[in-house]
């Protein structure tokens, strides 16, 4: 019996994240954004990532 193909093959970890904030000097999570900032993964929490991107003030892209 032939073992099924992953269907859902798990993406590999972000290195980092692009943030980019709407509003200059806005806060969230600790510290004050400004235009577009390259953030290593290991400097935000999975609860802080989540707060970014579920506010509308962020954009938050995956980077490799």
């Amino acid at each position: 019996m032939m073992a099924e193909p992953n269907k859902n093959p798990k993406k590999p970890a972000a290195t980092g994240y692009l943030v980019t904030v709407k509003k200059d000097g806005f806060r969230r999570c600790g510290r004050a954004w400004a235009g577009s900032i390259q953030v290593k993964a290991d400097e935000l929490s999975a609860a802080d990532l989540a707060t970014l991107e579920a506010d509308y003030m962020f954009t938050v892209e995956a980077q490799d």
